[in-house]
């Protein structure tokens, strides 16, 4: 390889090496505390009280709860809607109306 075409193969690995240190990355720490919007939300499912406040189990997820006096309800199935908030709590449901589900026969 002579000097200019040394020099050329040089100036490309530089050129490629920038480019990949200029790519954009996902900062983790940034995207885990992004605020998620608040959307209305129904979920179906059984209202328990833990140390930590009320929950809805519904499958494999477990919601928190506030919003409205709950004590009632405790280990019955429900039918709540309200809005999704985000929180270090997780997922957090500010119930706006709650109620006993009951199948239709």
């Amino acid at each position: 390889m002579d000097g200019r075409n040394r020099s050329f193969a040089v100036l490309i690995f530089l050129a490629v090496l920038f480019s990949i240190m200029a790519w954009p990355t996902t900062d983790i720490s940034h995207a885990a505390s992004k605020k998620v919007k608040p959307r209305t939300v129904m979920v179906l499912g059984v209202l328990a009280k833990e140390d930590s406040g009320y929950i809805i189990r519904s499958g494999r997820t477990k919601y928190a709860v506030t919003g409205q006096d709950l004590d009632r309800y405790v280990g019955k199935k429900i039918k709540a809607t309200g809005i999704s908030v985000g929180s270090e709590r997780g997922r957090v449901i500010e119930v706006s109306k709650i109620q006993e589900f009951k199948r239709k026969k």
